[in-house]
């Protein structure tokens, strides 16, 4: 008998992706342990991401209330009876307050459905059955449980499905990490709402580093190729742009170092052991950065506000010429993620 889980997520250029990809890992999974799963989003933009993967999708309206999409969930209870509602919504353009996330979270409560919950690592409510908080420096905090479970560090974060077979860039060929490093990923995830991509061309733009660009652009970005060209005007190597990259892993397995921004693919680069330089999308996003920097496998920049061009510049040239730097970068974050996040979630549920 197929029972059936409920996913709650949504995706934007000021959310980024990185929830939606999450979420549809957890989906497949579950496809596996014999369960029908449905989504509901607010996000209109990433319903095609979602049918793409052969899951049903309930489109709410930008306009519905809080209490209109509880009413909503409570019709789709009595009628679907589901086991298992997975919740990936604690953001501030969800939810306009962490109190209306908490009333939401207190309401399902109510409900006849087991919640499980991926949450902020310093702004959640302990009122979902099971808060997931798979980062750095998570495991080392102490939470008040309650009756709420905590699965908490890096070992409970979920790999989306095509990094689980791609092979690392660390025994790429069986040659290990390439001692001249010649290709560098740019990435600022889904969205990169502050265009910080562009800041990091333009940094690159100005030196004489001859590197071979993969320039990834998320299907949220605003940044067009016109834009990439303008910036790289002057540049001495090699660049291609891909936009809603659909072989990250690969990408990133056959890169030799990259410079992303602060959300979750620093832990997908960490995964492939790949050395990366992180610049931060703001204040929170780099005090977060200071637990993930004690892995090892990254180095970090600061927020983009106060980081400089000169500052990127030196970082690439520093790292591309450190060779032990970037082997013992990426054994380290091999070390990190080992992609049985989402396995070892479900066997707590």
């Amino acid at each position: 008998m197929r029972t059936n889980a409920y996913i709650r997520v949504d995706g934007s250029s000021e959310i980024g992706s990185g929830h939606l990809v999450r979420c549809l890992s957890v989906a497949q999974y579950l496809k596996t342990q014999n369960m029908n799963v449905l989504f509901i989003t607010r996000s209109k933009n990433i319903v095609k991401y979602i049918l793409e993967d052969g899951i049903e999708v309930k489109v709410l309206e930008n306009d519905c209330s809080l209490t209109d999409e509880l009413g909503m969930i409570q019709n789709l209870l009595s009628t679907s009876n589901p086991n298992l509602m997975v919740l990936d919504v604690n953001n501030y353009h969800t939810f306009k307050t962490i109190d209306d996330y908490s009333y939401y979270l207190k309401t399902l409560g109510k409900m006849p459905v087991f919640t499980v919950s991926f949450e902020d690592p310093k702004n959640h409510p302990p009122l979902s059955d099971v808060a997931i908080l798979p980062y750095a420096g998570a495991d080392q905090l102490k939470y008040d449980d309650g009756k709420c479970l905590y699965l908490t560090g890096p070992k409970y974060f979920v790999l989306p499905r095509i990094f689980l077979k791609a092979k690392p860039a660390v025994i790429r060929k069986n040659a290990g990490i390439r001692k001249n490093a010649g290709r560098l990923l740019v990435s600022m995830g889904g969205s990169d709402p502050k265009n910080i991509t562009l800041k990091v061309l333009s940094a690159l733009n100005k030196t004489k580093i001859n590197i071979q660009l993969t320039i990834i652009l998320g299907g949220f970005s605003k940044i067009t190729d016109t834009m990439v060209n303008n910036e790289m005007d002057n540049y001495k190597g090699r660049f291609s742009i891909v936009r809603d990259c659909k072989n990250m892993a690969e990408v990133i397995s056959q890169s030799d170092m990259a410079i992303i921004g602060s959300g979750l693919m620093k832990y997908e680069t960490a995964s492939l052991g790949l050395p990366s330089i992180v610049i931060s999308l703001d204040p929170y996003h780099s005090s977060i950065m200071d637990d993930f920097v004690k892995y090892n496998c990254v180095e970090h920049l600061g927020h983009v506000d106060i980081v400089k061009d000169s500052q990127i510049a030196e970082a690439v040239i520093n790292l591309m010429n450190d060779f032990k730097k970037r082997q013992n970068m990426s054994n380290a974050g091999r070390l990190m993620i080992d992609g049985c996040g989402v396995e070892r979630i479900f066997s707590k549920v």
